[in-house]
């Protein structure tokens, strides 16, 4: 009964192990990195603290770097598929989004105004949100209900929104 149990448990030790690899690799930038997202084990995209998302093709063995706007603080990035995503962030002039539709080459910006976003997150193709903290009473929210064509804000009671994640 022992030796039984015995090769069970290292039958099953062994096999955990074998899922639970992970592999180092180098990171495209000497700057913070802050959210990172994943189309399919292929495609992937970066964002750091310098006005910069990285996209890798190969499972992130080499990242090419896409500039969006100067001294933007990129914070949070998703794609609801390959080509089109969305990320979010904020400058001196307040928070940020920029849409791209071609998978991340070119990027349309739009500035949503006094408010720093933290995150971003769609609940399907049209209805997406975008949160973080407002600079005067309470957090403030933004939604969009046309594919971030336009979003509206909104301030909510609670302080310093950092992630939003629809049901």
């Amino acid at each position: 009964m022992k030796l039984n149990l015995l090769t069970i448990l290292f039958i099953l030790s062994n096999s955990f192990s074998s899922y639970a690899q992970w592999n180092q690799i180098n990171s495209p930038t000497t700057k913070d990195l802050y959210c990172i997202y994943f189309v399919n084990d292929s495609i992937g995209f970066v964002t750091d603290g310098d006005s910069l998302i990285y996209k890798t093709v190969d499972g992130g063995t080499n990242w090419t770097p896409y500039l969006i706007s100067a001294n933007t603080n990129l914070t949070s990035i998703y794609f609801l598929n390959k080509d089109t995503g969305f990320v979010v962030g904020g400058d001196i002039s307040g928070g940020i989004i920029a849409k791209t539709i071609d998978g991340g080459i070119s990027w349309n910006l739009l500035s949503i105004g006094l408010l720093q976003l933290e995150s971003v997150r769609f609940y399907n193709d049209l209805i997406g949100f975008a949160v973080g903290p407002s600079f005067q009473n309470g957090g403030q929210s933004c939604m969009t209900i046309d594919g971030g064509q336009s979003w509206t804000i909104s301030t909510t009671i609670f302080q310093d929104l950092k992630a939003v994640y629809p049901i």
